[in-house]
C-alpha cells in the first residue's frame, strides 16, 4: 500500500512539472507578429512608395489573411510577394514571411499626412499595423550639376601645362554617378584629376561639391593663339558644361644649320675659310 502511495505521489509531482514548466516559455511566445522597420515615411508627390513588411509566428503554422483599413479614397494599395499581388501568407515558427506593401497615390493627391492600417488575421489572433505617410510637393527646382571655375582663362607657352581649378556640384537631392568628358582642339590632351589621381568618373552624394583639377597639355608644335576647351559632366538625366580658354603665346625655337645641312668641314692652316650658317626659328613666336 505504501508503495502504491509513493508511486501516486511521484506521478502527481511529474504531472505538476509538466503542467507548469512550459508556462514561462508560453509567455514569451507570440501567436502572430506583424511589423515594418520604418512605419512612418516621407515621399514626393508622384512617387510609388514601398514598405517592407515581416509576418511571423512563434507557435502554430498557419495561413494568415492580409487586409487593409482606412485607405484614402482613390489610392491603389496592394500587398506584393515575389512581384505579384497577394492576399495571404503562410508562416511557421522560425520561418517568417517578408513581402511589400505597395502604395500608389492618385495623380491629383495633395501634399499632407496620410494614414492607413495593414491587418494580418491568423487562426486565433489579428494584428493591426498602422502605416503613416507624408507627401511633399515636387521641388520646382529639381537641381542639377553645375561648374564653377576659378580662372577660366590661362596663358602660357606650348610647353606649359594649363591647370584649371574647377568645382563641380550636384545640386539635386539624389546620388549621381558623374562621367567627365572633354572636347579639345586637335593637338591638346586633357586630364581630370581628383586629389591628384586621374579620373574619368566620380560619384556625388545629394548636394555635394567636389574640387577637381583639369590639366590641359598642348603639343609642342601647337601654333600661338587662343584655344577653347569644353568640359562636360553627365550623370543620370543631369549634365553641366563649361568652357576653358588656353591662350598660347608661342615661343621661339632657334635652329642653326648650313645650306647643305652639314655642320663639319675642312680648313687649311693659315688660310681663311668661309662657312655659311643659317639660323632658323622653328618655334611659334618671333
Amino acid at each position: 500500500m505504501r508503495a502504491i502511495r509513493t508511486i501516486s505521489i511521484l506521478v502527481l509531482v511529474l504531472l505538476m512539472m509538466v503542467g507548469f514548466t512550459p508556462a514561462s516559455a508560453q509567455e514569451n511566445q507570440r501567436n502572430l507578429f506583424f511589423y515594418t522597420r520604418y512605419p512612418a515615411q516621407e515621399a514626393t508627390i508622384g512617387d510609388i512608395i514601398t514598405f517592407k513588411l515581416t509576418l511571423g509566428t512563434d507557435t502554430t503554422p498557419q495561413i494568415v489573411q492580409l487586409g487593409l483599413r482606412e485607405v484614402p479614397q482613390g489610392w491603389n494599395v496592394t500587398f506584393r510577394g515575389d512581384g505579384r499581388v497577394i492576399s495571404s501568407a503562410y508562416v511557421e515558427p522560425n520561418n517568417n514571411a517578408t513581402f511589400d506593401l505597395r502604395i500608389e497615390p492618385p495623380a491629383d493627391v495633395k501634399a499632407g499626412s496620410y494614414r492607413m492600417v495593414a491587418v494580418a488575421s491568423g487562426v486565433s489572433q489579428e494584428v493591426a499595423l498602422p502605416i503613416a505617410l507624408t507627401l511633399k510637393e515636387k521641388s520646382t527646382n529639381p537641381g542639377g550639376l553645375s561648374f564653377k571655375v576659378d580662372l577660366p582663362t590661362l596663358r602660357g607657352s606650348p610647353s606649359t601645362t594649363f591647370r584649371y581649378n574647377v568645382t563641380l556640384k550636384n545640386e539635386s537631392s539624389e546620388e549621381v554617378p558623374v562621367s567627365l568628358l572633354a572636347e579639345a582642339p586637335r593637338g591638346f590632351q586633357v586630364d581630370f584629376k581628383l586629389s591628384g589621381q586621374s579620373i574619368t568618373s566620380v560619384p556625388f552624394g545629394p548636394n555635394e561639391s567636389k574640387s577637381l583639377s583639369v590639366e590641359v597639355r598642348p603639343f609642342s608644335d601647337v601654333p600661338a593663339g587662343t584655344y577653347e576647351i569644353g568640359i562636360l559632366a553627365r550623370g543620370n538625366d543631369l549634365q553641366a558644361t563649361t568652357r576653358l580658354v588656353a591662350d598660347i603665346t608661342g615661343q621661339p625655337q632657334l635652329l642653326l644649320t648650313t645650306p647643305d645641312g652639314r655642320l663639319s668641314g675642312e680648313a687649311r692652316i693659315g688660310e681663311q675659310t668661309e662657312v655659311k650658317l643659317i639660323v632658323r626659328n622653328t618655334g611659334s613666336a618671333p
